[in-house]
């Protein structure tokens, strides 16, 4: 019986630990951009971009700069003229970085970068802000912005407070972990 319950005890004590490291756990935050040429002769430029980051310590709340982040990548696509151009962005490239993140999202977000070339027409530096037509590319050689358009953050799924219902079953979890090996401690001082 004693045996029994101390494998059902280490059990529970697991199943909450892991419990416990899965709601800590979180996810990189999703970055997408997606945007047009804005002049003349590159009007027809169309981009698109994918991203993500993630802080050193893995939380997502109030504010975060440049020195909490642990990665930054971003691959930004510009297709003009039938020819589509690819840049890459790493978390060396970027110059600035700034956001602010509350129980309803990001409230502010800026990031800015080098320029980078690309494999086809040249360098383009990203200047993103949150919002429709706050989010820009920058050529190298052109004056003002090559495309603006808008960006998207996204927090991953486990990158909020975790559910009540999580915190509940993983207390209930360690509670009965705790009366479960109490009680076996009683039963051997009775013996």
């Amino acid at each position: 019986m004693a045996f029994t319950s101390t494998i059902f005890s280490k059990t529970l004590i697991g199943a909450a630990a892991a419990l416990t490291l899965l709601s800590a756990q979180a996810a990189p935050v999703s970055l997408s951009y997606s945007g047009n040429g804005t002049r003349s002769w590159w009007a027809g430029a169309k981009a698109t971009g994918t991203g993500s980051f993630e802080t050193n310590s893995g939380q997502y709340s109030g504010d975060i700069s440049y020195t909490d982040l642990k990665s930054f990548s971003f691959h930004l696509q510009i297709e003009l003229d039938g020819v589509t151009e690819n840049f890459f962005y790493g978390l060396d490239q970027l110059s600035n970085f700034w956001a602010t993140v509350d129980n309803s999202g990001f409230t502010n977000f800026y990031l800015r970068t080098e320029y980078v070339r690309g494999d086809q027409r040249g360098g383009q530096s990203l200047n993103f802000g949150l919002g429709a037509n706050n989010a820009f590319t920058h050529h190298f050689d052109i004056p003002g912005y090559f495309t603006t358009g808008q960006l998207m953050a996204t927090l991953g799924p486990d990158n909020h407070v975790p559910e009540p219902a999580t915190l509940a079953l993983t207390l209930a979890a360690l509670g009965l972990a705790g009366v479960v090996g109490r009680g076996r401690r009683s039963s051997q001082g009775k013996a």
